[in-house]
């Protein structure tokens, strides 16, 4: 071996004895392994780091675990076994779905109830499935509660609303998913920040100088889709193992070596890890970034190639790289050269295998791929002959390939020899066969046994030679326009454009874009440039007079972000002396942000002497900031920092944060700068050893000893640090710290909220109860400093269950108080506490005064994680309560839909009735979720289930008027038409009755019948009579019959001519209703009740029957009019007869009706029963204008009616002097007589008559009378 091999050698071996995967380190950098490799000593040995794979049996030519299917690894958790709960309420399926079908964001918000609303900003996970952080073997869309809480923790600390992980935010569903991956690039580019976990970097020591080869040698970065991932995400941060736990390192600014650093392993490893951060735009850019990767199923690799550069992805892998290579559009002829099987129907020239078999070239790309596949471009071109067989070295071909090679020498004069132009000397050609002069076929890539000079005579160069991809085939340019749709994003805005780090577009749409314009959070570009940490950017914008004071809604200006970012280049461009001290709305300046984030290259910058005291509201300064975080560095920067600086409202000091971190380096900082050992806090005079004494820390005990603290200090309740690190079982402190004899579990009057957090054994005390942001309720400590309601209900409220076991432990809680203790937690949400008794093995199905078990009580308050504990520990689905209703009712009633979901996975019944009758869809109704009707529906519900008043749930929905659900279950298959209620009503009834037009329009376009009828009314008749314009227009559009009858055989013209409803008159008539239409003729029998009397004989007589008339008496008198029905008229005259619209318009007044009836064609001589037309209505109703408008329109003036009177009879008659003048000058006879031969002259006045008269007169008339006189209308002679 030469001396290089031999290096590469001891590496190799190095490699084995740390457990680091040969093929990993080959894939790396091939040969050049010492390159990369750094010191051994900086790397820990096998036994001392965890989350490892034995790679000892792995190889440079393949990982033993590359090819794994990881997708059912058991979830991982984070709490160090497995008693914590498996999250399965949150991330509704469902609405992930919609949102994905929809192209919406499909991050979720930390609480994991909805999706987030963008431009809230979130955090994508780029994760190992192989780690157990993906969905395993459980049911789509639960997760466990402490490794998702482990997220959550670090989406707080990285300022983020929300988080985006593939394991809940990619839908199961095969077309939504399908539509979710190729999407799936975006996630990550509109992610404020990306965060890599791998328990390979969790495990591995952080330090700068062996950070890059660690990544590289992770499993993280072995993958497929992590190549998209990393290319995609503009800011990446990496967990690694720190001191205290695990630490978050910013890729690009504190892990990758800078351009001024010395060359080294350090540096190199960067610059392989900084390639993949670049753009893939050729096709050896694709090669190089897949070729080394693997994922776990075979067409994900097909399907990462096509996001990596924006390709459609295709419905199988081989298309899929087809329009991958379409879309790079130029190849060099170094990518022909292969010898692997092709492509048989179009890109003959590509092996099937693209990203295995193709290599790598270093020449220019040359080819043109076209849209079919062909290849066009500039080759060497040799005539095929006989001497040249001899060179051909055809034994390296694959069998198939050879087997195709020797049948096409078999016609030499066809074949020809392609060599690349960028050659001097061709050892490797392409054999083709000639279709035309400039089209050849593509044969077989093959190697000469003998180089042939490119400069001699025997090579002709054509610049236009095409290698097609079948017979006879013609290409298309990809950049023309009939190949696929090259698509480009339709927000190109400036803000879009510096988010995704386009400075191309940055610059075009500079020209034509406000630099000062803000989005919905009122970040200007300057602000995202800056957070983005675009130097570039933020140059050009402060040279085009971008305001770099300018503030967002939350007060924070360009510096802010910059120093949120941690990219020092940033910051140098925009700070200045006003802009350092500004701060945002929490009181952060630029100094508090890089302080709590670590960045100790941009803290320096940052640094003056006001802003280095400077407090934010909490009373927190950046010192506070290093120390609670263990940024040591940052520390040792803030050197001019008060040390006694107090947090506002508990009076901790820099070295409190620091004990309670645990940071050894950092509390020997602080001392040896002068911090006071034995300071006390404000609250319950906590000294720095209580912090360290409740954590265990050791060391930073043993350190504040031997620096002169007090071993034994007492806070103001009497508990001294060997008391904390009794109760909370540090065995190692209580030989440090001297014994408190008077020492024994505190009664309740002793503690505080702050002791009960203090027991609870979670790290992070300062942390949590001093920043300033939502993921704790800090107020909830200050305010029960007392504890009224004793220790255990606060630490049940607050959740602290090891607190919770402690004070139970200590009561020694009797079976029925946990009864009672068992409802008020529930009742309070306290989740620990119900934990805590369920371990305990207390009766789930107690019951309140209301006949309520726990599993009521928690469904009713959607706590799903105390549903969750009931159903897991065998709590009764089924339970009744005094109303007869069940679990599910109560989760239903209150609208709680994630404790709906944990019940009907459960098993709950989902059609049982409480004591209305109402099932839980009914429920869901009158609860007025939208939410909850959906989840019973996709649960599979019955929806034509009918209450004790035989309403199904579309009718409640309609008639509780609440459109949206109406229509979801319309949607969703409901019978819009039979679910009637008792009286016969129908949804589209019910809703024409409410005046609900766009319930109407939207059950008419979802098929509702619209003539079926409701009490004999239809939609049309009900909306006419009710006078519902719109509604009457919309169903006349839609088709309704509108010469259909109500009960009394009445048309929606007719109520309308009654009721006055001119636009309702009008739209029906210009619909076409016959306006010749006559109501019923109808009688009063002596009861009063009205009966319709019937044209035929058979009615008749049974009608004189009735009433004693004897039918002889009747015969056919002539009368001086003709009652026959004109030929020309609707037959529907006879069956009908009686008043006509037009009619009914004079008889109640109506004369914008009339006029328009007259004007519209209707017959103004129409009698009705009494053979009164319409002029001697409008005489006897004494209406002058309604008599002169008939008159005017051609009313016969010497109509008579069935007693022959004429309408002078009938003015005369009514005593009206202006009409009977009226008629008069019109012409009318006075010398015409009445059934009784009287004249109109001695017409005696109706209006003379006496009372009493009038009385006498109308009981003569009933019955008979008026019976006579109908008969005789009718041609009878009585």
């Amino acid at each position: 071996m030469n001396p290089l091999d031999q290096e590469s050698f001891q590496i190799l071996n190095k490699a084995r004895e740390l457990n680091i995967c040969h093929n990993r380190l080959w894939a790396a950098v091939g040969k050049n392994l010492a390159h990369i490799w750094p010191d051994p000593s900086l790397i820990e040995r096998p036994n001392s780091r965890g989350g490892y794979n034995d790679h000892t049996k792995c190889t440079i030519k393949g990982c033993v675990y590359s090819d794994r299917n990881f997708t059912g690894v058991r979830q991982r958790h984070e709490c160090g076994g497995s008693h914590c709960l498996r999250l399965k309420a949150l991330f509704s399926r469902s609405e992930l779905e919609r949102a994905v079908l929809r192209e919406g964001c499909t991050a979720w918000d930390l609480s994991g109830v909805h999706l987030l609303k963008q431009p809230l900003q979130y955090m994508a996970i780029s994760h190992v499935w192989s780690d157990g952080t993906g969905t395993g073997a459980w049911e789509d869309g639960s997760v466990n509660q402490c490794l998702y809480e482990f997220f959550v923790d670090i989406a707080h600390q990285l300022e983020c609303h929300g988080i985006w992980w593939d394991t809940l935010c990619i839908p199961s569903g095969k077309a939504a998913r399908n539509q979710a991956t190729k999407s799936i690039q975006a996630a990550y580019e509109n992610a404020r920040v990306t965060l890599v976990h791998d328990l390979f970097l969790r495990n591995w020591q952080w330090n700068p100088e062996t950070a890059c080869f660690a990544i590289l040698m992770s499993p993280w970065f072995s993958r497929g889709w992590t190549a998209l991932e990393l290319l995609k995400s503009r800011k990446v941060m990496v967990i690694f193992k720190g001191k205290k736990g695990p630490v978050l390192k910013d890729l690009d600014e504190e892990i990758l070596a800078q351009d001024d650093e010395p060359d080294g392993p350090r540096k190199e490893a960067s610059l392989i890890i900084r390639r993949l951060r670049r753009s893939v735009s050729t096709l050896d850019d694709l090669l190089r970034v897949l070729k080394p990767r693997h994922t776990s199923w075979g067409d994900d690799m097909s399907n990462i190639a096509a996001l990596l550069i924006d390709s459609e992805k295709k419905e199988n892998k081989q298309e899929t790289f087809k329009n991958v290579l379409r879309t790079i559009g130029m190849i060099s002829p170094g990518h022909l050269f292969h010898n692997a099987i092709t492509f048989d129907d179009s890109f003959t020239w590509c092996p099937v295998d693209l990203l295995n078999d193709m290599h790598l070239t270093n020449s220019d790309c040359s080819l043109e791929v076209l849209n079919n596949g062909d290849i066009r471009g500039k080759w060497l071109i040799v005539p095929f002959s006989a001497k040249f067989e001899r060179v051909l070295m055809l034994d390296q071909l694959h069998d198939m390939i050879r087997v195709k090679t020797r049948n096409a020498l078999r016609s030499p004069q066809q074949c020809r020899l392609l060599a690349d132009c960028s050659e001097a000397s061709v050892n490797r050609v392409l054999l083709v066969r000639e279709i035309t002069k400039d089209q050849f076929e593509y044969i077989a890539a093959i190697a000469l046994s003998q180089k042939l000079e490119a400069g001699s005579s025997r090579f002709r160069m054509n610049p236009n030679v095409t290698i097609i991809s079948g017979p006879n085939a013609k290409g298309i340019p990809i950049g023309s326009k009939q190949t696929a749709n090259i698509t480009t994003s339709q927000d190109e805005t400036l803000h879009s454009a510096i988010w995704k780090g386009d400075y191309n577009l940055f610059q075009r749409l500079l020209e034509s874009h406000s630099i000062e314009s803000w989005d919905e959070l009122g970040r200007r570009p300057l602000h995202l440039a800056a957070e983005r940490g675009h130097q570039r950017m933020v140059n050009d914008l402060l040279h085009r007079g971008a305001d770099s004071a300018a503030k967002c809604h939350a007060d924070r200006t360009a510096l802010h972000e910059a120093a949120w970012s941690g990219s020092a280049t940033t910051v140098k461009l925009l700070r200045s002396g006003e802009n350092v001290e500004l701060k945002d709305s929490v009181g952060d300046t630029a100094l508090h942000i890089a302080s709590r984030m670590g960045y100790a290259h941009v803290v320096k910058y940052l640094i003056t002497r006001h802003t280095v005291n400077d407090r934010n509201k909490n009373g927190l300064t950046p010192l506070h900031f290093a120390a609670m975080y263990g940024h040591t560095e940052v520390a040792d920067l803030l050197k001019d920092a008060e040390l006694e600086a107090k947090v506002r409202y508990f009076g901790w000091t820099p070295l409190h944060c620091a004990c309670d971190y645990g940071d050894e380096d950092m509390v020997r900082s602080l001392i040896s700068r002068g911090a006071d050992v034995n300071a006390e806090d404000d609250i319950v005079r906590w000294r720095p050893l209580h912090f360290a004494s409740m954590n265990g820390h050791k060391l930073i005990v043993g350190l504040l000893l031997a620096e002169g603290a007090d071993a034994a200090p007492r806070d103001t309740h009497g508990w001294t640090p060997w008391g904390f690190a009794r109760i909370n079982e540090q065995k190692e402190l209580l030989d440090l710290l001297p014994p408190d004899d008077a020492w024994s579990f505190p009664d309740e009057s002793n503690w505080t909220s702050l002791h009960c957090k203090a027991i609870n054994k979670q790290p992070g005390f300062t942390q949590g109860l001093a920043r300033y942001d939502d993921s704790f309720d800090r107020w909830m400590y200050l305010e029960n400093i007392r504890l009224r309601k004793g220790p255990l209900k606060f630490a049940a409220k607050a959740n602290l269950e090891v607190a919770v076991q402690q004070f139970l432990r200590a009561r020694n809680t009797g079976e029925e108080e946990k009864k009672k203790l068992l409802h008020w937690a529930v009742e309070h949400r306290c989740r620990a506490l119900v934990r805590t008794l369920i371990d305990s093995g207390i009766d789930m199905e107690t019951t309140n005064q209301y006949g309520e078990t726990p599993l009521h009580c928690a469904s009713a308050s959607g706590d799903h994680v105390i549903v969750q504990l009931l159903l897991e520990a065998g709590a009764k689905k089924g339970a009744l309560d005094s109303a007869r209703a069940m679990p599910l009712h109560s989760a239903v009633f209150n609208a709680r839909t994630r404790a709906m979901g944990l019940l009907i996975n459960a098993g709950a019944p989902k059609e049982a009735t409480d004591e209305n009758g109402h099932t839980p869809l009914h429920a869901a109704v009158l609860s007025g979720s939208l939410r909850a009707v959906r989840l019973l529906v996709e649960a599979g519900v019955n929806k034509e289930a009918k209450d004790r008043e035989y309403l199904t749930p579309l009718f409640l929905a309609i008639k509780a008027k609440k459109a949206h659900i109406a229509r979801l279950l319309i949607e969703e298959g409901a019978n819009k038409d039979t679910c009637m209620s008792p009286d016969g009503t129908t949804p589209l009834c019910w809703a024409v009755e409410q005046g609900n037009e766009k319930l109407v329009q939207y059950l008419t376009h979802a098929g509702a019948d619209k003539e079926i009828s409701n009490r004999k009314m239809t939609p049309l008749l009900i909306a006419t009579s009710l006078g519902h314009e719109a509604i009457v227009q919309f169903l006349i559009e839609e088709g309704a019959k509108i010469e259909a009858c109500d009960r009394d055989g009445r048309t929606s013209l007719l109520i309308a001519a009654k009721s006055g409803n001119e636009p309702i008159v009008k739209a029906l008539v210009l619909a076409g209703a016959y306006k010749e239409t006559k109501s019923p003729r109808e009688t009063k029998t002596p009861d009063g009740a009205t009966t319709l009397i019937h044209d035929t004989v058979p009615g008749l007589l049974r009608y004189c029957e009735q009433w004693k008339f004897s039918p002889e008496m009747f015969k056919p008198r002539n009368t001086p009019y003709d009652l026959e029905v004109d030929p020309s008229d609707d037959p529907r005259l006879n069956r009908i007869g009686g008043l006509t619209p037009l009619h009914w318009a004079i008889i109640n007044g109506h004369e914008s009706i009339v006029r328009f009836l007259l004007q519209s064609g209707a017959r103004i001589e129409a009698r009705d029963i009494y053979c009164m037309t319409p002029l001697l209505w409008a005489v006897s109703k004494e209406n002058e204008r309604l008599v002169r408008l008939l008159i005017e329109n051609g009313a016969d003036i010497e109509a008579v009616s069935w007693n022959q009177r004429s309408p002078l009879h009938w003015a005369m008659f009514c005593g009206n002097r202006s009409i009977v003048r009226l008629l008069v000058e019109k012409g009318a006879k006075r010398a015409y007589h009445d059934e009784y031969e009287r004249l109109p002259w001695s017409t005696k006045s109706y209006k003379s008559l006496q009372t009493s008269d009038v009385k006498e007169l109308r009981q003569l008339c009933k019955p008979r009378l008026r019976f006579r006189k109908f008969l005789r209308s009718r041609g009878f002679f009585c």
